[in-house]
């Protein structure tokens, strides 16, 4: 049986078969077409995909190999949804069966999903130890995408460490690969990723010039999800440079065209940007009313990464206003909710809030209890630019506090 190409045909072929042998690929077809663009609809079909099989046939190492794709498509969707817990379960499952039908790309593919939820556990030893396994195994195959998405996403992950050097040299052999084979979307993609680097340096010009090259690109491949995601970054580099108004015109062009497009989570990152854009310009309460808007979508779509990040915002705007009930309220929350799913830089940043808005209150023991927690865990993460806003906000602890000594446990 030919699999269709399109979203339409795809859609239309499952309507017209009732055969588990027939089904099961279109469904993880059509999983592929909808990962990133509605990653709920893309989990429900992979999951459909895998019970099919299960109950066709799970003895032969085609049937192994099935499950195993199912289960790591499934994984994708569940990290993107930010659940990363079932997204763990769901990768070492697919490992198990990977392993018995000895099929290594399903076996790259789950360590490639492993060091994607281990990078969101703040576990970045452990991620690039399991990048580093789908590299060889990609590698061994023949498989240059994979090995290119391997060196991509150990680029990341040394980013996160603010290891800029490594992270730039992963992302070159990542680019050198794309570039010979003529992927224009893989290029994207690191282009993106390198002038993240850029923007976190502080170099903003060399920022903007790869960020457009990437957008161009990302509309050439017509892949309007990574093209909101450039206007995103795009729009970032102008605040950093004080030029709001260019700022605002990309956020609310990524707005307009999320709306249009009906794309929650872009919609949701548009919201939070312009919400930025106003806290820079000291206008706190409108400010609050897009991170509020932003926050009612996260809450709809039931990523609890997104809710925690809005509440980060909101409770940021009750404390530079004064509110500090309120800020210590939406503080908490947020921690609650990082720690529930395991995201240990937003618990980093709660933590952080919480330190900060203490010190504003006058209580310097929970002031110097969250600092500290703080600080330990973005050490423990290798979180450069946390760990420099932690000294900066512990500094001013000790300039309320001169004669604060902390008790010995």
């Amino acid at each position: 049986m030919s699999i269709p190409e399109s979203i339409t045909e795809l859609e239309t072929k499952l309507l017209t078969t009732n055969r588990d042998d027939e089904r099961i690929p279109l469904l993880l077809a059509l999983c592929r077409k909808l990962a990133n663009r509605d990653d709920r609809r893309a989990f429900s079909l992979a999951e459909e995909a895998y019970h099919l099989q299960i109950r066709r046939n799970r003895q032969t190492p085609e049937a192994l190999s099935t499950l195993a794709q199912a289960l790591n498509l499934m994984s994708l969707c569940l990290y993107r949804l930010s659940d990363y817990h079932q997204s763990l379960q769901r990768a070492e499952d697919a490992l198990a069966f990977a392993a018995e039908a000895n099929d290594e790309i399903q076996l790259a593919e789950a360590q490639m999903n492993l060091g994607r939820a281990m990078w969101s556990f703040g576990s970045y030893e452990t991620s690039i130890s399991a990048y580093g396994e789908a590299l060889s195994l990609y590698h061994r195959n023949g498989n240059s995408d994979g090995t290119a998405q391997a060196f991509n996403n150990i680029g990341t992950v040394y980013r996160s460490q603010g290891n800029y050097d490594d992270a730039i040299a992963a992302y070159q052999k990542c680019l050198k690969i794309w570039e010979l084979a003529g992927e224009e979307y893989g290029v994207a993609q690191v282009l993106n990723n390198l002038g993240n680097i850029y923007n976190e340096t502080g170099k903003y010009n060399d920022a903007l010039d790869v960020y457009q090259q990437s957008l161009a690109l990302f509309k050439k491949c017509k892949d309007l999800v990574s093209e909101l995601g450039l206007m995103h970054n795009i729009g970032n580099i102008f605040a950093h440079l004080g030029d709001y108004a260019r700022a605002l015109e990309y956020y609310q062009s990524e707005l307009m065209l999320s709306r249009e497009h009906h794309l929650a989570q872009g919609e949701s990152f548009a919201l939070d940007g312009i919400g930025q854009v106003y806290f820079k310009l000291g206008d706190y309460a409108q400010a609050r009313s897009f991170f509020e808007q932003g926050l009612k979508l996260a809450e709809e779509m039931g990523d609890k990464v997104s809710i925690g990040e809005s509440l980060i915002n909101i409770a940021s705007a009750h404390q530079i206003q004064g509110e500090l009930d309120d800020a210590k309220r939406v503080f908490e929350r947020s921690l609650h909710l990082f720690r529930e799913v395991g995201h240990q830089f937003g618990e980093g940043l709660a933590l952080h809030g919480l330190g900060s808005t203490y010190r504003h209150l006058g209580d310097a023991g929970s002031a110097y209890h969250f600092l500290n927690e703080s600080l330990t865990l973005r050490q423990t993460l290798g979180d450069k630019r946390g760990m420099c806003e932690d000294y900066l906000e512990i500094g001013k602890f000790y300039q309320t506090f001169p004669e604060f000594r902390p008790i010995a446990d």
